[in-house]
């Protein structure tokens, strides 16, 4: 694992990784994205090279001004605790609605 993804806290974006590795973004919309660098021109007659891609495609890039690493996935014991209380609440909110 790179030494950039085991900084936690938001850095500054120049920091941040481009090799394809999704990370959170703070942007100037007062907003957080996934994003990830893309390699790619943005568009025609751009003599820019690469952008940060948002990881939802619901748009097609972002001005990210800030960034820190993804947390870790879930283990598979976490996941299955979730699911076990997910589906106690499930069952006492059909229990509350048959009173």
């Amino acid at each position: 694992m790179s030494s950039h993804l085991d900084t936690k806290g938001w850095q500054p974006i120049a920091t941040a990784p481009r090799d394809g590795t999704h990370i959170m973004a703070w942007t100037d919309l007062n907003d957080r994205e996934i994003v990830f660098w893309n390699d790619q021109s943005p568009g025609r007659g751009s003599a820019e090279k690469g952008y940060w891609a948002c990881a939802n495609q619901e748009h097609f890039g972002v001005t990210a001004i800030l960034w820190q690493p993804l947390p870790d996935e879930p283990t598979a014991a976490q996941v299955r605790r979730a699911e076990r209380l997910l589906e106690s609440q499930r069952e006492a909110e059909r229990r509350d609605r048959r009173r």
